[in-house]
């Protein structure tokens, strides 16, 4: 059984729907708000995000220093934490921030240059690197540049990566299949389109409260596989 990661709530009334759930928090837009520190310790696992694709769209610099103490503060309950990549191709910086922060994965996007990647699978196989927990698995993460198009980049970098390495794949739940075909289940996605999903079955089943449709979408993520050809992150019930 893989992981789906619920993206971060964005108020007070999604973060209570995600009570006993896998949640990505992106330090960018939410973990430093104060509200949001009362719900983290009712999530079922947390992962951690840098705001790295915030930091891009949005041209806010996210502070290394700050993003690392919480990281370290929070370390023995995160599952994983996302380093602080330079999706724009800065891959220098990129390197950087990983060493600057050992505790953190890097992320491969189809931005990045091929010095770049052959950099990070190289120290991947290095297992003097320092992880969140001494028994975690190493992990990397894969990203598209939005549309997200470029597939076929992310399992050219699923075959690249070294056996062992647990991979993330952000918002790329529609390569699912091919994706466990590749690397077994040492794989884990994010989604992006939960609430939805969950309003979605809302509206089929009226009687179940938002809460119970969230369960709902949590146990689909764990159990369906979404066909690899799909426009989004899968339907329903497909």
């Amino acid at each position: 059984m893989t992981t789906t990661y619920l993206s971060s709530p964005s108020n007070q009334m999604t973060a209570s729907y995600m009570a006993r759930m896998p949640v990505l928090l992106s330090f960018a837009l939410e973990a430093r708000q104060t509200w949001l520190q009362k719900y983290i310790p009712t999530f079922g696992r947390v992962m951690a995000d840098s705001g790295a694709y915030s930091e891009m769209s949005s041209g806010k610099v996210v502070d290394l220093d700050e993003y690392g103490q919480w990281v370290e503060e929070a370390r023995l309950t995160l599952d994983a934490a996302a380093a602080l990549d330079d999706i724009r191709g800065d891959w220098r910086r990129s390197l950087r921030n990983w060493d600057s922060l050992p505790h953190t994965f890097p992320v491969l996007h189809d931005s990045d240059p091929p010095e770049y990647i052959a950099a990070v699978i190289e120290r991947l196989g290095d297992p003097a690197r320092a992880r969140l927990r001494p028994t975690d698995l190493q992990w990397c993460g894969i990203g598209l540049v939005p549309p997200r198009s470029n597939t076929q980049f992310a399992l050219r970098m699923l075959g690249m990566i070294p056996p062992g390495v647990h991979v993330h794949l952000f918002a790329l739940r529609k390569i699912a299949s091919a994706a466990l075909a590749v690397r077994g289940f040492d794989v884990s996605f994010d989604s992006t389109t939960w609430l939805l999903d969950a309003f979605a079955i809302g509206k089929q089943l009226p009687w179940l409260t938002t809460a119970e449709c969230v369960d709902l979408v949590v146990r689909r993520y764990q159990r369906a596989i979404p066909k690899p050809d799909t426009s989004t992150q899968g339907d329903l019930f497909s």
